[in-house]
This record gives structure tokens, C-alpha cells and sequence, in this order.
């Protein structure tokens, strides 16, 4: 049975539950492994600086001076990729909604406000930092706050350590120290503007970006029946 998208994210009512509950499903599993590779970027980004942090403060001089200013490179590479995986999964995310309530819709039984937080929505109404400050859930916001705060606060001494260690303490390679802060301080911008434009990704903002990328790749984003819309 074919269906088609009403251009506000609702689906026609005679939708196959069957191939609902296989989208829906995929797109879980999909969510699943992007978080499944995050954390294993999270390990990584903790080992590398408790590596390089005990070696900085037990054996500093086994540390070539020149390597210094490059010393965060890798933590900000696992930032990136990080952000690059947080917009996949706030995408699926959107998807994963409109498909819950449609198999919501499904039983009947499910009702208000039961309704509201059954499915993806529970995992943010807990998680979602923005969220929990507004309902002043202030003890499960701070865990979140620790959590992504600590992750911040490694990159920036692994950071602010690498340019601060060659002008001031070892008077060598200042240059390229001098350098890299610059490199460093565009590149945490750009990151930081990529987690904002994370954040508002929403319905409203992937109907507008699939529409742009059919218009502009009608061979790569089509569907089998063609793009329709209703009025």
C-alpha cells in the first residue's frame, strides 16, 4: 500500500502498519549503531588524553618539543566526527517520532498523558539538558552538564596545555604554537556552531532540507512514486 507525506510530517491514514513498524524499526537500529560508534569515540578521546596527560606530568621530556602545539589534533578530530554522528542521530530522531505516533495511533489504548513520553520522547524528557533545566530537574541536569562539561573541559586543557606549554615554559617553537591557537580557536568555533546547528534540527527543518536536496539532486533523493505533496 502506498502512502504519501502530507508536507507537515504526517502520514496517510492508510499506511501499512507492517511496513511502519519495519521503518521504524530500522531507523531505531540505525540510532543504535551511531551511538554504539559515539561512545566508542568517547573512549578513545578519555584515552588519548589520560595517555598524554600522565606522560606531560610524569615524563614531559619525553615529549618532542615540536609535537607539542599538535598534541590536540586528534581530540579535536574525535570532536568533529562526534558532532558529525550527533547530527545523524538528531536527524533519525525525527523520523523515529513521526513513526511512533503513527504506531500510536494504532492503540488506541495508549492515551494522554501516557501518550507524550511513551517511545524516543522518555529518553529526552530525562537527558536533554534544555528540558530539565525548564522543569528544574536540576539533580539528573547536572549529571548531564558533568558529562558533556568534562568531555569539554579535557579538550580545552589538552588545547589551551599545548599552546600555553612551548610560549611560556619551553620558549621554543613559539611560532608554531602561535599558529595553531589560531587553528585551534576557528576550528572549536566551527565545531561549537556545528553542535548549535545540531540542536534545532527539527521536523520542520528536514522538510525543508530534503525538499532543497530533491530540487537539487532529483536522481539521489526521490521516492519510487515521485515527490508529492499535499495541500
Amino acid at each position: 500500500m502506498t502512502t504519501q507525506n502530507k508536507g507537515d510530517g504526517s502520514i496517510h491514514s492508510g499506511d501499512s502498519v507492517p511496513a511502519l513498524a519495519a521503518l521504524y524499526a530500522a531507523e531505531r537500529t540505525d540510532v543504535q549503531n551511531i551511538l554504539g560508534h559515539a561512545l566508542s569515540l568517547i573512549s578513545i578521546l578519555v584515552g588519548y588524553s589520560t595517555v598524554i596527560g600522565a606522560v606531560w606530568a610524569t615524563r614531559p621530556d619525553t615529549i618532542p618539543h615540536a609535537l607539542i602545539p599538535v598534541v590536540p589534533i586528534p581530540s579535536l578530530l574525535v570532536i568533529a566526527w562526534h558532532s558529525q554522528l550527533n547530527s545523524r542521530v538528531f536527524a533519525h530522531n525525527q523520523a523515529i517520532f513521526l513513526l511512533e505516533q503513527k504506531l500510536l495511533d494504532q492503540i488506541p489504548s495508549i492515551k494522554y498523558p501516557t501518550r507524550l513520553w511513551l517511545g524516543h520522547t522518555s529518553g529526552r524528557l530525562v537527558n536533554e539538558i534544555p528540558i530539565l533545566l525548564r522543569e528544574k530537574r536540576y539533580a539528573i541536569a547536572a549529571a548531564a552538564i558533568i558529562t558533556y562539561g568534562g568531555f569539554l573541559a579535557l579538550v580545552l586543557a589538552l588545547t589551551i596545555s599545548s599552546i600555553a606549554v612551548p610560549i611560556v615554559i619551553n620558549h621554543d617553537w613559539q611560532v608554531l604554537a602561535w599558529v595553531m591557537a589560531v587553528v585551534y580557536a576557528i576550528v572549536l568555533l566551527l565545531l561549537a556552531a556545528s553542535y548549535k546547528s545540531t540542536f534545532e534540527i527539527n521536523i520542520d527543518k528536514m522538510d525543508e532540507w530534503a525538499k532543497s536536496a530533491h530540487l537539487a539532486f532529483p536522481d539521489q533523493f526521490k521516492t519510487t512514486h515521485g515527490y508529492e505533496e499535499w495541500s
